[in-house]
């Protein structure tokens, strides 16, 4: 029984041709849904992304827990020190679904778990604990 010599190179331009098939396609496929999107869905998305990204910036928008400087809340970190961490809350779209709660109720459950500081204090007190 004989076995046919595939060559190396060949094989890969065959996966790389099926690659770019593959991106082509779900690149249709993403600009199709969104043609198919209607005016109203697109609203309440924004409308949403909004209202969530508002909560994390109300969050944000205190001083320093360690060194107590307040700044522009983008500059500023919510540090996971209470209970097990569920997901991180500037990723708010991956939030997990919990029975009987809404996805606000499980974002601002997370961050009860979370204290704020500065990115300077965050980075330093997740560096000293990896000293230890």
């Amino acid at each position: 029984m004989g076995f046919e010599v595939v060559n190396p190179k060949a094989l890969a331009k065959i996966e790389e041709a099926r690659e770019r098939a593959r991106r082509l396609h779900r690149r249709q496929t993403q600009q199709a849904n969104y043609r198919n999107t209607s005016e109203a869905q697109k609203a309440n998305s924004k409308r949403r992304y909004e209202r969530f990204a508002s909560i994390i910036r109300e969050a944000k928008a205190r001083p320093c827990t360690d060194c107590g400087i307040q700044l522009p809340p983008p500059c500023m970190d919510l540090d996971h020190v209470r209970g097990p961490k569920l997901f991180s809350p500037s990723q708010w779209m991956k939030a997990p679904k919990l029975p009987g709660m809404t996805h606000e109720e499980v974002v601002r459950e997370e961050l009860a778990k979370c204290e704020v500081r500065c990115a300077n204090c965050h980075r330093l007190r997740h560096y000293q604990a990896s000293l230890a």
